[in-house]
């Protein structure tokens, strides 16, 4: 399994994986805005989780307060790439530098 940023055109891809999940209100075009969002850094801040050519976990940490105090977790995953997103999210969540998280 490889975990790398989530690009745009994974946007549909994780709209998917949301759905198996029970979000099925989010589309490809919400994914889309929230990828383009100024305010989300995805290189730094989330990543996919890729299996076999197919995404099959999602996971971003968002500093909605802006000094780390409030910090929103947002991970979905099947159940094998779910340890590895936990993880990758709370490395981030704890300050931890994403350049030394897995790409």
């Amino acid at each position: 399994m490889e975990f790398r940023a989530p690009r745009r055109e994974d946007a549909a891809a994780v709209s998917q994986a949301g759905i198996r999940f029970g979000l099925a209100d989010e589309t490809t075009q919400d994914i889309e805005a929230w990828f383009d969002n100024p305010v989300m850094n995805m290189e730094e801040d989330a990543r996919v989780a890729v299996r076999d050519g197919a995404i099959v976990g999602y996971a971003d940490v968002g500093d909605r307060s802006g000094d780390g105090k409030i910090l929103w977790l947002d991970i979905r995953a099947d159940d094998d790439a779910l340890p590895g997103s936990f993880a990758l999210a709370h490395r981030l969540a704890n300050g931890s530098d994403s350049a030394r998280l897995p790409a």
